[in-house]
């Protein structure tokens, strides 16, 4: 199954780095050699025969010491430019018996048949960002190893499916080889036939007379424990009380400090608050990370569904995913599926061209689709695109207006990034008629309402005949939440950090009423102004300082920037988020509530339903 396939042109100029590699080898440096590796990969071609034995050396690292057998037939195939022979030492054993050939079988199925499955489709992903005059080669190559692979499982049905795929197949049209590949190895029936590890793996030497058991330096492997969902969550709500107990130790402090003037104590307790946050947060990270598993596991249900919606639309479509590695909170990933069904379901329907009108168009025939995720600071962007027709933004607002969702006065002043978002409003659709797919105008609605639940945001953008990019942004983690602390008429509330932009001091003279709406000027912008007192009906004037100034919070709501006056600003502070259940769940302005280190508690605002 470990043959390398490609291009043998050339001589064999790679002796100093496999002398290199055999030392690094004996020595064990693991981190070396994967960093000799990927240097030389870097200078060979990807064609090459050199390449592909390079590809799986760096892939075989990762089981040594039951691979070093393996390893070092293909270094010495490397040298020859020949197939290599897995045995561990030079001696022949082309004509062995079979029951030798057979041990030597076993100590192959060391190695998951799947993982060598994933790196195929990983050279096939990236296929068309390689040099023109190498796609071929390393196409043929691709496809030469998936069918070692398959032979070797022995699965009759796989072998005989994949040759058939394989006829209809090209280097322009591979898609059906790549699905195929998804489903292999998403499949854990078929995994299971796939991998057979023994208990006891041990390497032996293969000889014609005996057989002796050798003894290889132990190493570092990582060891997987199975723990109960439940006890993490456990874990989950003790860090939280954790958070709690620790902010109680600065109200204790500056009550020592206030009531009992004692400032060495109050210091002291200050220290140790320092040491106890420090642990608390590596405690809080430790947990996070056991509690983190990448997106493509939700991503990896997509194929098929894009498969079969393209089919029943008789639409040509192809999905690309990217950045199906990145890591979230288990329950940040599992709140996207629907969202994300939503969205690739619009895309396929409202989106992407028939065949016929792309190629009017001048577009390929084949549609992209393309799911993309990654990390920025402390939140996951997930971003769904298609190269289809776009949106335009007239017809949105035209639609908006006939529906009764928006006034004619609304309808003249909305600009074209403004009238992209209409599409999230309840019981919008451009569809004439509801059908299985779309047209009951609940999609946008929903998915904007459930990223918004998680503390998320959602965005649009769309260029006409070029295509249409939703993005969602989730923050990575629900555990802890920070706000920021703020008190208007002698109350303490708590906001969001996610959704402030900053916080700033306004002259009173410098608020303005312009047609019967509160305005400010700040730094060349002309802001909304809104009083926190009014909005909750909070029946007392708002404060000034000394110098007649308000505090005023800018906010980043869906988009809009706003001012909010508030009394004052008490800082922020890491909370545990208790969302309203009952009847109170229907104070859309509140997101829950928290305990505070004094034993109070505070009611989180929620800025989405705000103004």
């Amino acid at each position: 199954m470990l043959i390398p396939e490609g291009d043998k042109n050339g001589s064999p100029v790679y002796e100093d780095f496999v002398e290199n590699f055999r030392a690094m080898l004996k020595e064990r440096n693991y981190t070396l050699l994967k960093n000799s590796i990927n240097a030389i990969m870097e200078l060979t071609a990807l064609n090459l025969f050199v390449a592909s034995c390079l590809r799986w050396i760096d892939l075989l690292i990762e089981y040594i010491p039951k691979s070093i057998p393996f390893i070092e037939g293909l270094l010495k195939s490397i040298e020859t430019l020949e197939k290599p022979k897995f045995v561990e030492s030079d001696k022949q054993v082309a004509t062995e018996k079979a029951e030798i050939k057979e041990e030597a079988l076993k100590e192959q199925r060391e190695i998951p048949i799947e993982i060598l499955l994933i790196e195929q489709r990983k050279l096939l992903e990236r296929l068309f960002t390689l040099e023109d005059e190498i796609r071929e080669g390393v196409f043929s190559s691709i496809v030469q190893s998936i069918e070692n692979a398959l032979n070797f499982s022995g699965i009759t049905q796989l072998i005989e499916r994949f040759r058939k795929i394989r006829e209809n197949s090209n280097l322009e049209n591979y898609q059906e080889i790549l699905l195929f590949l998804n489903e292999l190895i998403q499949a854990e029936s078929i995994a299971s036939k796939l991998v057979e590890v023994p208990e006891k793996p041990k390497l032996k030497s293969i000889q014609k007379e005996e057989k002796s058991v050798l003894k290889p330096e132990e190493t570092v492997t990582a060891r997987v424990l199975k723990v109960n969902e439940e006890k993490i969550n456990r874990l989950m709500n003790l860090i939280g009380e954790l958070v709690v107990a620790k902010n109680s130790l600065l109200y204790l402090s500056k009550k020592i400090d206030r009531d009992y003037e004692i400032p060495e104590l109050s210091k002291e307790i200050k220290s140790q608050y320092s040491v106890v946050n420090r642990i608390a947060e590596e405690m809080q990270d430790a947990i996070m990370q056991v509690r983190m598993i990448p997106v493509g596991t939700v991503f990896q249900r997509f194929p098929r569904l894009v498969r079969d919606i393209s089919k029943k639309l008789g639409k040509q479509v192809r999905l690309v995913i990217e950045g199906e590695d990145t890591e979230a909170d288990k329950n940040v990933i599992e709140a996207l599926n629907e969202p994300l069904i939503h969205l690739v379901r619009n895309s396929l329907d409202h989106g992407v061209e028939s065949p016929e009108e792309r190629i009017n168009k001048g577009k390929p025939e084949v549609a992209t689709i393309t799911l993309k995720a990654k990390r920025e600071a402390d939140r996951i962007i997930i971003q769904v695109e298609d190269d289809g027709r776009g949106i335009d933004p007239q017809l949105i607002k035209m639609k908006a207006y006939e529906k009764g969702l928006i006034s004619e006065e609304i309808l003249d002043k909305l600009t074209d990034e403004e009238a992209l978002n209409l599409i999230f409003l309840p019981g919008f659709s451009t569809k004439e008629e509801a059908s299985d797919l779309s047209g009951r105008g609940v999609g946008m609605d929903v998915v904007r309402t459930m990223v918004e639940r998680f503390n998320g945001t959602v965005s649009i953008s769309s260029e006409k005949n070029k295509g249409t990019t939703v993005t969602l942004s989730l923050p990575l983690s629900m555990a802890v939440s920070h706000v920021m602390l703020i008190e208007t008429a002698s109350r303490k509330y708590g906001i969001p950090m996610d959704a402030v932009v900053e916080t700033v001091r306004i002259k009173k003279e410098n608020i303005h009423v312009f047609k019967g709406r509160k305005t400010a000027s700040l730094r060349g912008k002309v802001l909304p102004i809104f009083f926190l007192n009014e909005l909750l009906e909070l029946n007392k004037a708002p404060l000034t300082n000394e110098d007649g100034e308000y505090a005023l919070l800018v906010l980043n709501i869906r988009g809009e920037i706003a001012g909010v006056v508030v009394d004052r600003f008490l800082g922020t502070a890491d909370i545990i988020l208790k969302p309203f259940t009952g009847f109170l769940s229907n104070l859309k302005v509140f997101s829950g509530t928290a305990i505070m280190g004094d034993g109070s508690v505070l009611l989180i605002i929620n800025p989405k339903e705000l103004i």
